[in-house]
């Protein structure tokens, strides 16, 4: 990405600076005049310029003699130059190129102002690149796991500006992580907050009794039927209490765990993690 931002950074000064010789293609410059715009000097210059020759992006001929300037040829357009550059990273499994890509875009929009369209079509053709680079896909790794076999995968991928934390619903505690979490797990019941109440969630229904003051209130919570995990085991309330129990176990060291305490009656082994919510769970037969 360096040698294409200092392409960019050559073609918008040259066709700036000399519109007339833009049409023909080659401009008369020396390697002072080059070393301004790509902030470097005329050591540099020269290395940057043999790149750019053998990725054939510049026609180069040195001026011959003292006081001769030489002729430079831009043989690429940066639109063109960007979606390819864009296009090899995502092949090679580097879907942030495409947000680094957008970002440059946005960061040197002058070059791009002369494509058919602008500027806006260019982030358009870049941006229908998202399709391929994320979302839910099956994939077949390139080496060949512990088994020894290559075996599918599958996988989910999404743009995020940083790297996520944990995706364990007791332990996130930033606002990066619940959006996928939503999209993960899912909750014994749901606040409404525009009408101010619960909404059925895993559990279809709920009831309480009415306890004398001081006394603790007990929750019986009827979960949905037919609700598997990913892997297609169903959901029972052994799951929902196991959730449950672990938030409100001693030593867990969870954030959450000072809003929950356990009943000393309601200890029920489980197995899976299914949501983290309110007290006790059990199943009507």
């Amino acid at each position: 990405m360096q040698l294409l931002e200092h392409y960019v950074r050559l073609y918008s000064r040259l066709t700036r600076r000399s519109p007339e010789s833009a049409a023909e293609g080659a401009y008369g410059v020396t390697l002072p005049e080059l070393a301004e715009p790509l902030h470097c000097s005329e050591r540099n210059v020269k290395l940057l310029l043999q790149g750019m020759r053998r990725e054939s992006w510049i026609a180069w001929q040195p001026g011959r003699g003292r006081g001769r300037r030489s002729r430079l040829r831009l043989l690429s357009e940066p639109a063109e130059l960007l979606k390819e550059h864009t296009l090899r990273l995502l092949r090679e499994g580097r879907q942030g190129g495409l947000i680094e890509s957008l970002r440059f875009l946005a960061d040197q929009a002058e070059p791009f102002a002369e494509e058919e369209g602008g500027k806006g079509a260019v982030q358009h053709q870049l941006q229908s690149l998202f399709g391929a680079a994320f979302g839910y896909r099956k994939e077949t790794p390139v080496s060949a796991g512990a088994s020894g076999r290559r075996e599918e995968l599958e996988v989910l991928r999404f743009p995020a500006y940083r790297s996520l934390g944990s995706l364990d619903p007791a332990f996130v505690t930033r606002r990066t992580e619940p959006h996928m979490l939503r999209q993960l797990f899912d909750t014994l019941v749901r606040y409404d907050s525009q009408r101010g109440c619960y909404l059925p969630g895993l559990a279809r229904r709920w009831e309480s009794a009415e306890v004398p003051e001081g006394e603790e209130r007990r929750f019986v919570f009827y979960l949905q039927k037919h609700v598997l995990f990913h892997d297609g085991t169903p959901m029972t309330a052994m799951d929902a209490a196991m959730t449950l129990e672990r938030v409100a176990g001693s030593g867990a060291g969870l954030p959450v765990q000072r809003f929950v305490q356990p009943h000393p009656e309601d200890r029920v082994p489980g197995r899976k993690s299914s949501s983290s919510g309110p007290a006790h769970a059990e199943t009507d037969v």
